[in-house]
Parts: structure tokens; C-alpha cells; sequence
């Protein structure tokens, strides 16, 4: 067929030199021969019982070989590397990891173990949750570890977003390590800076800190993208000289500063609705003076709050000196928080490669419970420390209302909700029947629930902004610093 369709081609070319029409018929027929010689050639090549290979051919992972590394190296009862290595490699103990595997398989189908689609066994349980806790330690390219763990990277990126999904939404995991304080809790808080820095009623130090992100899309740049060069997300966070988190708030864009942050805060709305005072506060002395708010350290940069202590910008004077020395040497502790919250997790260093904020903010929150969970572990093997310190306990109650001040704005709170309720209570057994001037009385008492809980919000925001009340305090501080 190939010499029969050259032949035919070389005639064509001697009747155009000689100047004669060609056939066009002719032309086509040889055409037609060379699509067939072609097609012929390609099929004589291919073995009849062979698939034509792809572009992109898929890779054999062998998830049975990963189990078995995994195993031998960490996880078997004889490991390659001991406790304190595995812990310098995955940030956790063998028992959190432990504790790790139960909630991951109990709260996500992704962790539990099955078969793929081609009926193969599915990767492990353990190498996925180690996987994502390599992801979160180092903060690299999945890639980075498809070797040892064999798998690709599309689905590594799954392990850490199921992973901090898990632990960030656990319920076990955040009435223990994610807690808000109550007042046991602050109790001990204060004992422990005052026994470290000397002064009652601290609870913490108050700060911000950037997360990079990566994949912030860049029509949002504008909003993202502050002071530091790049699109990144803010965290507010408050912690103890033992560097556990007791506060934290993380979604903020980037452009903004302390002070905005601080005005959208959980932490100022905890203040002002009255939950920190009722479920926190309690009386303490320094130099002789009762106050009744506890206080954070805060830097420069926040307003100048009766529950914040400030360092003096330009201190005159040797007393002055010294409680500017102390108030920022004792503020490092959340500084240095953030610097072991960064250096455990690099995944909160390096530019976050992953698209939505909620992604993100399960990240963040699962490698600050991965560090409290440490912090209690660390303060379990000291010598010198409780191994119950960080241990839920049951808030205390407030005081019976017989020993309170009946002009104070809890008891007029709870007196004015407790009332409203009985009313409604009672308006509903009573009947659908209306009466008037019975509406209009009930609006009026409403009303006035509602002027005594603005009142009380009122007073509230009055006694935070009270400079004469930031002023006693620092005063306070530095007479008894100097004694």
C-alpha cells in the first residue's frame, strides 16, 4: 500500500510539470490511501491486549508498606525512635496521639479505615492522623512527604483539613484545652503570677499576632494586606506565665490594628454583658487597696482600660523605672506564647497554603489545643508544679443575695429578668383573652427591663473606660513594687 501510494503521488507530480490538469479525483484517492497507511502503522504497534498509556499515568501508592514503616518506626511496641524523638518530630506524646486516633475515628468517616474504590484496604488510620500532624508541624508541601507516607498530595491536604476539623470541633477536646476561664481557674491564674511576678490579681498578658496567608484572593488583598507586606489574618489572644491560651479570637483582617480588634473582642463583650465579672472576678489587695477587677498587661498600643495595666512610655523617677521594667518584662509571657505557639506549629509561620478563613481558623485552633494540651503535659512533669493545675474544676457560685450590695447592677439585672419571666409565665397560663390595659402595662414593664439593662451596660462600659481607675491601679502596682 506505501509504494502503491508513492507511485501515485510521483504521477501527479510529472502530469503538473508537464503542464497537464490534474485529476482531482485521483488526488483524493491517494489522500484517502495515506489517512489508511497511517492508521494501519498505529494499530500494527499496539499489542491487542494492552491499554494505550495515558498522559498523566496514576501512581501506585502502596498504602500497606506506609502502615508498616509507620509502625516500625513510631507506633510498634519496639520503635526506631524513642518518646522524646517522636515528640521532637510530631510536637505531641505517644498518649495525646493515642487520644488523637480515638476522636479522629469516632468524629470523621475519612479516619476510619474501609476500602478504596478499586476495593484496595485504605490508608491507615494512624499514618493519615500522623500525616496531618507533620503538615502542622512543619508547615511545608504535602508533598513533601508522599515518600514515607504514600499518598498523594490532594489527599494529604485532606488529612490536615479533616484533622483540624476534628480536633478543633471535638467537644471532649475544648471543655478541657479550649475552655474559657471561670473563676477557679483565675484563682490559680493569680497565685501563679504572683508567686512569679509579685503582684495580685493578674490573670495574663493581651496581645495579637499574623498568620500569613498564601491564597488570599487578590481582590481581597486590600483588605488583607497590612503593615506586613503581605495578606495575612490576625489572632487576639490572652495567656498565663505558664503559657497556656485562655482567650483567643482569630478571623480578623490583616489591616487591622489592636485597637480595632479590640473593639470587636468576645473577650471586651464578656466585660461589658457582665458574664466576665459574674464568672471570673473576685476581690484582691495590692498595697493595702481592694480592688475588684482583674487586669491584663497589655502593650502601648491599647486603650487605657481599668482591666489593663500599661507600661509608662517615659518613666521619670526610679519608682517609675522600676514598674515600667516589671510590666514589660512580665508582659513577655504572651510574647513568648507566640513564639512557642510558632515554633512547635511552622504551619502558622510559613504562608498559609489553603483557600477559605474557616479552614484556616480550624488550623489555628487546633494547634493552640495541641499546645495547651502540651503546656498541661510539661507542668505534669515538672517537679515544681501542680500535675492538676490546668484540671477542669466547678466554677464557683456567686455569693447568695442576701451579702450583696442590692444596688448593685447583677442583683438589679437578675431581679428585673427573673420578673419579666414570671410575668410572661403567668401571661401565658392565664389565657388568650386580651386586655388592653393589661398589654400596655406589660410594654411598659418591658420597657423598663429594657432601660435597667441599658443602664447596667452604661455603667459597665463607664467602669472599663474609668482612666481614674487604670491610674489607681498603676499606682497601686508601683507603691508596692518599691516596698
Amino acid at each position: 500500500m506505501a509504494i502503491t501510494a508513492i507511485i501515485a503521488i510521483v504521477r501527479l507530480v510529472t502530469e503538473q510539470r508537464a503542464n497537464t490538469p490534474p485529476d482531482e479525483a485521483a488526488i483524493d484517492d491517494v489522500v484517502q490511501r495515506i489517512h489508511n497507511l497511517k492508521r494501519a502503522n498505529a494499530a500494527e504497534t499496539i499489542d491487542p491486549g494492552q491499554v494505550a498509556p495515558r498522559k498523566f499515568a496514576r501512581r501506585g501508592w502502596n498504602h500497606h508498606r506506609a502502615a508498616i514503616c509507620v509502625e516500625a518506626d513510631y507506633l510498634g511496641p519496639t520503635p526506631l525512635f524513642n518518646d522524646r524523638q517522636f515528640e521532637r518530630v510530631f510536637r505531641v506524646t505517644k498518649a495525646v496521639v493515642a487520644d488523637l486516633l480515638t476522636v479522629a475515628a469516632e468524629s470523621s468517616d475519612f479516619f476510619r479505615e474501609g476500602a478504596d474504590a478499586t476495593g484496595k484496604p485504605s490508608i491507615s488510620l494512624e499514618v493519615k492522623v500522623l500525616m496531618g500532624l507533620k503538615l502542622f508541624a512543619y508547615g511545608v508541601s504535602p508533598s513533601a512527604f508522599q515518600d514515607y507516607f504514600q499518598m498523594g498530595e490532594s489527599t494529604a491536604r485532606l488529612c490536615l483539613k479533616e484533622l483540624a476539623k476534628v480536633v478543633s470541633h471535638s467537644e471532649t477536646l475544648k471543655e478541657k484545652y479550649f475552655r474559657p476561664m471561670n473563676r477557679s481557674d483565675a484563682r490559680r491564674a493569680v497565685a501563679l503570677h504572683e508567686e512569679n511576678h509579685g503582684i495580685s490579681g493578674m490573670i495574663g498578658s493581651i496581645d495579637c499576632m499574623h498568620v500569613p496567608w498564601q491564597n488570599c484572593p487578590l481582590a481581597w488583598h486590600g483588605q488583607y494586606k497590612g503593615k506586613e507586606g503581605k495578606p495575612t489574618i490576625v489572632l487576639e489572644a490572652f495567656a498565663d506565665y505558664n503559657l497556656w491560651f485562655w482567650h483567643v479570637a482569630f478571623g480578623f483582617a490583616g489591616t487591622l490594628n489592636d485597637i480595632n480588634i479590640w473593639d470587636q473582642s468576645p473577650l471586651k463583650k464578656g466585660f461589658l454583658d457582665g458574664s466576665f465579672q459574674e464568672n471570673v472576678d473576685f476581690e484582691f489587695e495590692i498595697g493595702g487597696t481592694v480592688f475588684r477587677h482583674l487586669f491584663l498587661l497589655a502593650d502601648g498600643i491599647y486603650p487605657e482600660l481599668a482591666r489593663f495595666v500599661k507600661t509608662i512610655d517615659e518613666a521619670i523617677g526610679k519608682k517609675r523605672k522600676g514598674f515600667a521594667s516589671w510590666q514589660e518584662a512580665a508582659r513577655k509571657d504572651i510574647e513568648r506564647a507566640f513564639g512557642v505557639l510558632q515554633r512547635k506549629f511552622h504551619i502558622l509561620v510559613k504562608p498559609v497554603e489553603l483557600w477559605h478563613v474557616n479552614e484556616i481558623q480550624d488550623v489555628v485552633e487546633s494547634c493552640i489545643i495541641l499546645h495547651n494540651i502540651m503546656v498541661s503535659k510539661r507542668v505534669a512533669r515538672s517537679e515544681t508544679e501542680s500535675i492538676n493545675w490546668y484540671e477542669v474544676q466547678a466554677t464557683e457560685q456567686r455569693a447568695g443575695m442576701a451579702d450583696v450590695d442590692p444596688d448593685d447592677e447583677y442583683v438589679q439585672r437578675q431581679i428585673a429578668e427573673s420578673d419579666l419571666r414570671s410575668r410572661q409565665d403567668q401571661a401565658y397560663y392565664d389565657g388568650p383573652a386580651v386586655n388592653v390595659e393589661a398589654v400596655a402595662e406589660e410594654n411598659r414593664r418591658k420597657q423598663r427591663h429594657y432601660d435597667i439593662c441599658h443602664d447596667v451596660t452604661h455603667r459597665r462600659w463607664e467602669v472599663l473606660h474609668d482612666k481614674h481607675e487604670h491610674y489607681k491601679l498603676r499606682d497601686a502596682i508601683i507603691t508596692e513594687l518599691s516596698r
